[in-house]
């Protein structure tokens, strides 16, 4: 492990992508990303030798590299390792100023489009939101449960990985290691006006709430998703795109969106967990001129199997609901 170690350091430091210093990215991209072993020093000076190269397989290995780990922490997939490496690579010099070069120009060869079909023809992709249909699913060889449409997640990863053009990592990646930052999310909305496909409003309330973006235009948008999901015409149904708004307005809990909120939970019985959670976190005052709507929501219950957190809010609001009938 030292020598591979080694073999990183001495790369970071000058890459020409030989064909053996390709093989050491390559191990990076396998394995040396989540090593303990490969210090952040080393990890960053890899990625920032490789961007300078312009060397296109040395830019993709590391874009790839990078993409996979940044997936597993959006959405929390299950990995193998106790403690997953989160590493630092916003503190990689002009690394993102590179990715939103890297994407706009990529997106621009591609004809604009920023999704599509995966190399391949695998058709849509689920790492920024999309659903994979289940038959394309076992032409990929992965296993389905006995429900027949949900695979196991680090399997799918893997095979998403390999299929998808990396460029199209880059969303997430710049919503993962740079949340909060206002360039990110106005490349975000950028990256949503060029998206054609039916999915794009779920991918892009997908990456601001990755993003942890809280901004007026964040929160906005979340609100008239939820404002209008009952009236658009939506693929798949309004249910992924009411969970994604409500969890992202639960991050600063705005008083103008509680109705919204409470409305949502009401009509959508799949976001009820999420709008339990999210309403439980709002001041009594706030919750209290909206007591009749949260007293018939919360009189639905919750899941048949709550979380923790989903049984803690429920909880809260028929405390508060049953003090303030008093």
């Amino acid at each position: 492990m030292k020598s591979y170690a080694a073999a990183l350091v001495m790369l970071g430091v000058s890459l020409a992508a030989s064909a053996q210093e390709i093989d050491v990215l390559r191990c990076f991209k396998g394995h040396g990303i989540i090593d303990a072993e490969v210090s952040s020093e080393t990890a960053n000076s890899l990625v920032k030798a490789a961007i300078e190269s312009e060397d296109p397989k040395a830019v993709d290995i590391v874009i790839r590299s990078i993409g996979s780990l940044a997936a597993v922490l959006a959405h929390n997939f299950p990995h193998a390792d106790a403690e997953l490496l989160t590493r630092s690579f916003h503190e990689v010099p002009d690394l993102k100023r590179f990715l939103i070069e890297h994407w706009h120009q990529q997106s621009d060869r591609a004809g604009g489009g920023t999704l599509g079909e995966t190399d391949g023809g695998s058709g849509p992709h689920s790492l920024d939101g999309l659903t994979l249909a289940a038959p394309l699913l076992t032409e990929w060889g992965l296993e389905l449960t006995d429900s027949g449409n949900v695979v196991d997640p680090e399997a799918l990863l893997c095979e998403l990985t390999k299929r998808m053009p990396s460029w199209r990592m880059i969303p997430q990646i710049l919503s993962v290691y740079w949340p909060g930052d206002s360039e990110v999310e106005q490349f975000l909305y950028e990256r949503r006006d060029t998206d054609k496909t039916p999915s794009a409003m779920f991918t892009t309330l997908h990456l601001i709430n990755v993003g942890k973006f809280t901004s007026e235009a964040a929160n906005a948008l979340r609100m008239s998703r939820l404002e209008n999901l009952y009236t658009d015409d939506i693929e798949g149904g309004p249910s992924g795109e009411v969970v994604l708004a409500v969890e992202g307005l639960a991050l600063s809990r705005p008083v103008e969106a509680l109705p919204l909120i409470v409305d949502a939970g009401l009509k959508n019985p799949w976001a009820r967990s999420a709008v339990l959670i999210a309403v439980a976190g709002y001041d009594d005052v706030h919750l209290a001129r909206h007591a009749e709507q949260i007293s018939r929501m919360v009189l639905q219950g919750a899941g048949v199997m709550p979380t923790d957190e989903e049984a803690a809010a429920y909880g809260r609001l028929s405390r508060l609901l049953e003090a303030m009938a008093q």
